[in-house]
């Protein structure tokens, strides 16, 4: 049985961009290869992703089938983006700049038949130079940067399989 809300989400039309989203010291990055098991809010303004409190790690998430929610939110500013149940995930690198107070962990979505070509940087110097440019700044006002902090609801995929789209 679907969830009404996922099913409704998944009508939106794809979001195939980046997003971001942070993990707080301590908390643990997602597996290297995994399934999202829950609909998982990111934003699209890293500012909301740098505000958080306690952010050790920026998640860079390389969506293809995401959706882009920030049109129903209370705050539109915060472009809130939303990964779906089901979609596959690998993490394909992290990255530290001296002097910076996060570290970077880039995942990308994987592909399937019909996910849009992304608009996101292809090549890993292309996405380091993206993240090297990223500054700082206060997020928009409203906007409950917490929301796009956190644990990432994503299982590991079996141990020599891709994960599995549902």
């Amino acid at each position: 049985m679907t969830d009404p809300l996922v099913a409704g989400l998944a009508k939106l039309p794809s979001f195939a961009g980046v997003s971001f989203r942070a993990l707080r010291a301590g908390e643990a990055p997602p597996p290297a290869a995994g399934a999202v098991v829950a609909v998982m809010p990111s934003t699209s303004n890293p500012d909301c992703a740098f505000g958080a409190a306690g952010v050790r790690t920026v998640v860079v998430l390389l969506n293809r089938t995401a959706r882009d929610v920030s049109a129903l939110s209370p705050v539109p500013a915060a472009g809130e983006v939303v990964t779906l149940p089901g979609a596959a995930l690998r993490t394909v690198g992290a990255f530290e700049f001296p002097g910076r107070p996060v570290d970077f962990l880039v995942i990308e979505e994987i592909a399937t038949a019909d996910a849009p070509d992304p608009s996101w940087p292809t090549s890993m110097d292309a996405i380091v130079h993206l993240l090297s440019g990223l500054v700082p700044a206060p997020p928009p006002a409203g906007v409950d940067v917490g929301r796009y902090a956190g644990p990432m609801p994503v299982v590991a995929a079996p141990r020599g399989e891709p994960p599995a789209r549902r």
